[in-house]
C-alpha cells in the first residue's frame, strides 16, 4: 500500500435545524405531527481543520487525540500509522521500501 509522510485533516461540523408541527384532532380531522428541516436554515455545514493534541490539520495528531479521548483505539492509530509514516526525504524505511517495490531506487546526487 502507498505510504505518505503526513496528511491534512478536515473536520466537518454539521448543524441541522428541524421544525416540529403538531396539529391536534378536531371533530373532522385526525391529529397530525410533522417534522421537517427548516426551509431557510435547515442545514449548515462548516469545514474546519481537525483539532489534534499538539497540531491542527494533521490526521495522525487528530488520531492521537481520539485515542487520548477514548474515541478511537490504539489499534486504529496503529493502522493509520501504517500509511502515515512520518518524515520523508530519505532515511525512512517504509517510504524507501514502497519506492523500491515500485521499481525505483535511491541514488546519491
Amino acid at each position: 500500500m502507498p505510504v505518505v509522510s503526513r496528511s491534512d485533516c478536515t473536520q466537518v461540523d454539521v448543524t441541522e435545524l428541524w421544525v416540529a408541527t403538531y396539529t391536534p384532532a378536531t371533530e373532522t380531522t385526525q391529529a397530525s405531527f410533522e417534522l421537517d428541516l427548516d426551509p431557510e436554515n435547515g442545514i449548515q455545514i462548516e469545514f474546519n481543520a481537525c483539532q489534534g493534541v499538539n497540531n491542527n490539520n494533521d490526521l495522525e495528531d487528530y488520531y492521537n487525540r481520539l485515542v487520548r479521548d477514548k474515541e478511537a483505539s490504539v489499534r486504529e492509530l496503529a493502522d493509520v500509522k501504517k500509511t502515515l509514516v512520518g518524515r520523508s526525504g530519505g532515511g525512512n524505511p517504509k517510504i524507501d521500501d514502497f519506492f523500491a517495490s515500485m521499481g525505483f531506487c535511491r541514488t546519491e546526487g
